[in-house]
């Protein structure tokens, strides 16, 4: 697709290296057709696209498999089609295809490269499904142009279009007492990053990155991470990683941003392998929306992940999701929303809240079949306010045996134990029979929209 020139600079603080990369625009035409053609001629300082990454340097290439959607900024409408590169050569391509809709000279057309979905409900550029392999990186940029009419009916644009990139390109290794670890599964947690880009309302979704390998590695794992800037100043931001082997053991440990935290468009590369200690704690998949806060803002428990939010914009939400060992979270604000998705989590003590001091109001919302253990207290979910379930799935909650039901909240407790009182308004929660296994007490909650029962 485009053209990368990194630039080598020492970056000390998370013993990366840092190259920072350019790109160039490209040209696009003018009319009004319902079906039109479009040929953009494209330059680059480089000859880039497909992810080419030599140790400290990084070139991509043009593929003739890209494809480049485009959005009509002046009428706000997606066309249909798309672009795709031609007469590639060592710095310039051009852009060519059939695209419908309604267009004029003077309309300024946005253009996303190698969109995950392009349909006109759904356009996103989504970062999953990575897998350490430098060849299958996503690889997303977007360029602005403005029409006017070409020879032949063909449309160009005013100039060429300069597409930048919308990530970063990062190079991991990992050890443990200096030995290198066998990778085959690694999920990345900073609270800059973003999993979801939707371009046309500006919008995103943050959250953790897992990246599984088809064969366990001792080699360099490639990801590409999308960076929200805003939140990315380089202040307390930790890059934290959580690292399967290929003999199933974990191991955990983190590295801090530069002192200008990280930026999209540039390649950071280890110069040193990370350094990791084996661990039984295992950090869950983390999902949330723009206005959330989710980190560990309490240096006294860094076992605790703290939820709030900021703006007017509503409340959002937090998915939690995978595995988690030993970790819990903390509804700082009233009004919170959080996920439970197809999780398997087991903290000791309580997993949300704690009845003797959260007091903060908020929401479940169940998906799939989740299962929390809380082995060392009577209530995995605790809180002085007000607790309201809803989604459409299982909430197994395994607890010691002085019984709340796995749940504590004011309108569910020792004294108000009608399930119903858990019920957001349009849904139906069950609990199962209480059953006793080892010492410990376990509860099935089930939960589904009214309209879905008989």
């Amino acid at each position: 697709m485009k053209t990368y020139k990194f630039f080598l600079i020492g970056l000390s603080a998370m013993g990366l290296s840092l190259i920072s990369c350019q790109k160039v625009e490209q040209t696009v035409p003018e009319e009004v057709p319902t079906g039109f053609t479009i040929s953009i001629p494209a330059s680059f300082d480089d000859p880039t696209k497909a992810v080419d990454i030599n140790g400290t340097t990084s070139v991509a290439k043009f593929l003739s498999t890209d494809k480049i959607y485009a959005y009509n900024n002046t009428t706000g409408a997606m066309l249909e089609g798309y672009l795709t590169p031609s007469n590639i050569s060592a710095g310039s391509c051009t852009l060519t295809g059939e695209l419908s809709g309604s267009v004029a000279a003077g309309n300024v057309l946005r253009l996303f490269y190698n969109l995950t979905d392009a349909h006109p409900s759904n356009v996103y550029f989504g970062y999953a499904g990575q897998n350490g392999i430098a060849g299958n990186l996503k690889d997303f940029a977007e360029a602005s142009i403005t029409l006017k009419s070409g020879e032949g009916g063909t449309l160009t644009s005013t100039e060429p279009a300069s597409f930048t990139n919308l990530q970063s390109l990062f190079r991991f290794s990992f050890t443990c007492n200096s030995s290198p670890i066998n990778v085959k599964s690694l999920v990345i947690n900073s609270r800059s990053l973003i999993r979801n880009r939707f371009p046309l309302d500006g919008d995103m979704t943050h959250g953790d990155y897992q990246i599984e390998l088809e064969n366990a590695t001792t080699g360099y794992i490639y990801v590409a991470l999308a960076i929200d800037e805003e939140i990315s100043n380089g202040v307390n931001e930790n890059m934290v990683f959580t690292v399967i082997d290929n003999n199933g053991t974990y191991y955990s440990g983190k590295k801090t941003a530069p002192s200008s935290g990280f930026k999209n468009n540039k390649y950071y590369y280890n110069s040193e392998p990370i350094s990791l200690a084996e661990t039984s704690k295992i950090e869950p998949m983390l999902s949330w929306t723009k206005n959330y806060s989710v980190g560990r803002d309490d240096p006294s428990n860094p076992d605790q992940f703290g939820i709030d939010y900021t703006g007017d914009e509503g409340f959002g939400a937090l998915t939690i999701s995978g595995t988690s060992r030993g970790y819990s979270f903390w509804p700082g604000r009233s009004g919170i929303n959080i996920y439970l998705e197809n999780l398997n989590a087991g903290s000791g003590n309580w997993f949300i809240g704690n009845s003797s001091y959260c007091s903060t109001s908020f929401n479940l919302i169940v998906k799939g079949n989740n299962c929390i253990t809380c082995d060392l207290v009577s209530e995995c979910i605790g809180t002085l306010g007000t607790l309201k379930i809803e989604g459409n799935g299982m909430l197994t909650l395994i607890f010691k045996t002085n019984s709340f039901y796995g749940i504590y909240a004011s309108n569910y407790n020792t004294s108000i134990t009608d399930v119903n009182n858990l019920a957001a308004e349009g849904y139906t929660v069950t609990r199962s029979a209480e059953t006793e296994s080892a010492g410990l007490k376990c509860v099935t909650y089930s939960v589904s929209p009214k309209s879905s029962q008989p």
